[in-house]
C-alpha cells in the first residue's frame, strides 16, 4: 500500500523563519544544544534541510537568532518595568 504524499505547506518566509527559531528553540530546550541536529529541527516541522539553510547558514547562526530574540523581550520586559516606575514616581513625587 502506497503511503499519501504529504501536502506542501508554503508559508510567508518570516512565518517560516520564525517557525524554524520557535521549534529549535523547544528542542535545544527539551533535548539540549549540542544534542539537536538541524535533522530534528526540519523533521519535527516537516520541512527539506534545505529550508533551514535558507534562512540560516548553521545551527550556530539559528542559536544566535534565539539569544536576539530573548534579549529583544527582556528588553522590552526592562522597558515596561521602568515606565511603570517613572509613571508611580509622577503620581507619587515624595515615595
Amino acid at each position: 500500500m502506497k503511503q499519501a504524499a504529504k501536502e506542501r505547506v508554503t508559508k510567508v518566509p518570516e512565518e517560516r523563519k520564525q517557525e524554524l527559531i520557535d521549534t529549535a528553540e523547544r528542542l535545544f530546550l527539551e533535548k539540549g544544544y549540542e544534542q539537536t541536529t538541524v535533522a530534528d529541527i526540519v523533521r519535527e516541522i516537516e520541512v527539506a534541510q534545505g529550508t533551514f539553510y535558507y534562512y540560516f547558514s548553521s545551527k550556530e547562526e539559528i542559536l544566535e537568532a534565539i539569544i536576539e530574540e530573548d534579549i529583544t523581550a527582556l528588553e522590552d520586559d526592562v522597558r515596561q518595568i521602568l515606565s511603570r516606575e517613572d509613571a508611580n514616581a509622577a503620581i507619587n513625587p515624595m515615595q
